[in-house]
């Protein structure tokens, strides 16, 4: 957000947009959740994030409609990715240390934004582009450290048993 002033075209719609993107992001994060599991969702955000960074980086455009996608995509993978850290939470790790693991993520991941602004003040422009697609590429390999196979059966089993109680009691009505 910090960034945002810097980005070609119009501040309020390239604004608008990155609130889009994140009601996009965090909406259908869970259904994709739901689909691919986590690790899979995490790696398709930081993708998505990563080619639209790239475009607002080496594109040379003034078409503001472009420039609205390119920081939309980026914008919703991020979106994609955070919401996958809290989802993720509590796929990875038991009831008795969820709390503990969230804080401490959210310790880490505040202490690490005091220097988002910054970053943002970096010299060449690109810079902080290039910050970005970093962070994403890391997010992206420490994903494919996850092994969420075993947590990602409980939950569909979880979700089945949910499903057949739904079903009994509409039959039963």
């Amino acid at each position: 957000n910090y960034f945002v002033k810097y980005l070609k075209g119009n501040v309020f719609t390239n604004s608008t947009m990155l609130s889009l993107a994140e009601i996009i992001g965090f909406s259908t994060s869970f259904v994709l959740f739901r689909v691919f599991g986590l690790k899979r969702v995490v790696q398709m955000g930081s993708t998505v994030a990563i080619i639209g960074m790239i475009c607002l980086i080496y594109v040379d455009t003034n078409n503001q409609l472009l420039i609205c996608i390119f920081v939309l995509a980026a914008k919703a993978g991020v979106a994609f990715s955070y919401q996958m850290s809290y989802l993720g939470n509590s796929v990875l790790f038991p009831v008795n240390v969820l709390a503990t693991s969230i804080g401490l993520c959210n310790f880490f991941a505040r202490s690490a934004t005091i220097f988002a602004s910054f970053v943002a003040e970096l010299k060449p422009e690109t810079t902080p582009g290039l910050v970005f697609i970093g962070f994403s590429l890391i997010c992206m390999i420490a994903s494919m450290c996850v092994d969420d196979s075993k947590r990602n059966e409980e939950y569909k089993e979880m979700e089945d048993e949910g499903s057949d109680i739904l079903s009994q009691s509409e039959h039963d009505v």
